[in-house]
């Protein structure tokens, strides 16, 4: 099935993708850190109290596999992992690794 956050991060260049749950909960817990960082910015919006796309799969438990049709949210409202349908429109935030050593 089609994920149009996938697709709408991977166009945004090279190296940025959806992020996983495990990255969007540390997100959740450092946003009061991260958002005077992106009100900075530009290009950048703080994060706001809505839910975020993960690239995450919602596992079904009841059937032992993962359902396509939906994927794993955080609400930043509260920080809980919910599902939802991969149809339904809400807020996606692209990543991007990068090396600070240089």
């Amino acid at each position: 099935g089609t994920y149009p956050a996938f697709e709408w991060c991977a166009n945004k260049g090279d190296g940025w993708y959806l992020p996983a749950i495990s990255e969007m909960m540390d997100a959740y817990w450092k946003k009061e850190t991260l958002n005077p960082i992106l009100e900075e910015e530009d290009t950048a919006t703080p994060l706001s109290n809505t839910k975020y796309w993960t690239s995450t799969a919602f596992y079904n438990n009841d059937y032992h596999d993962e359902d396509e049709t939906k994927a794993d949210v955080i609400d930043f409202s509260d920080g809980i992992a919910k599902e939802e349908l991969r149809s339904e429109t809400l807020y996606v935030r692209a990543m991007k690794k990068f090396d600070v050593t240089k």
